[in-house]
């Protein structure tokens, strides 16, 4: 969980159901994508499941699987698991629509529906 999700998910606990802009998603729902990001500076990191990677903006710098690996000592990214390929798809999705917003200004509701520069 995310800071992000707490809008959708409190919308959906007192049966709001608003379509809203938001990073975040409603936690209890089994149809909606879970996964969190988090960055520092240039570094991204993205959880999801039972993996984290790590992100530099260009290219992914580490991937681990937590449920094995706790201390996140063990780098997988040289083995190119579907799945980071699939989080890194994910996460420049993410980072491109967050930050096209943020500089366009569009984060509000009807904005969503307006064409995309």
């Amino acid at each position: 969980m995310q800071q992000a999700d707490f809008l959708p998910t409190l919308l959906d606990l007192l049966g709001l159901q608003r379509e809203v802009v938001s990073f975040g998603h409603n936690v209890f729902s089994p149809s909606s994508p879970h996964f969190a990001v988090s960055s520092a500076g240039e570094m991204y990191q993205m959880v999801q499941g039972n993996f984290v990677l790590h992100f530099d903006g260009v290219r992914a710098t580490g991937f681990y699987d937590k449920s094995r690996d706790p201390g996140l000592k063990h780098n997988l990214v040289a083995r190119q698991p579907a799945q980071l390929q699939e989080m890194v798809r994910t996460l420049k999705a993410y980072l491109q629509e967050f930050t096209h917003r943020m500089t366009e200004n569009r984060l509000r509701l009807a904005d969503r529906r307006s064409p995309m520069r």
